[in-house]
């Protein structure tokens, strides 16, 4: 992992530990949870990463690149996090309507 540091020049070992984390994170749940619309937006995430930097660029200001970096590695997460939820969501709404019990 430290490796990966190295590769992101990330000078800081919070930030550093962060990334591991999240990376970890993303491995986990893309390995044991197999639904193609989260790894369709995860991909989507991937091949346009630039725009996406572009854009926070001129909202966020960052300071250095570290932060760029770090903002950029939550990106993914939040994404999956909020579709898992609206799924969630949706599907408990839908077995709600249909009379059933649902545990909520």
């Amino acid at each position: 992992m430290v490796f990966l540091g190295s590769l992101f020049h990330l000078h800081s070992e919070s930030l550093n530990f962060i990334f591991q984390v999240q990376l970890v994170v993303l491995a986990v749940y893309f390995i044991y949870i197999r639904n193609y619309t989260r790894r369709f937006i995860f991909q989507y995430l991937i091949q346009h990463i630039e725009l996406v930097d572009e854009k926070l660029e001129k909202i966020f200001h960052f300071e250095n690149r570290e932060m760029k970096i770090a903002t950029i590695a939550q990106l993914p997460v939040i994404v999956i996090y909020g579709s898992t939820q609206g799924m969630n969501f949706g599907y408990k709404m839908f077995h709600l309507k249909r009379g059933k019990k649902s545990s909520m």
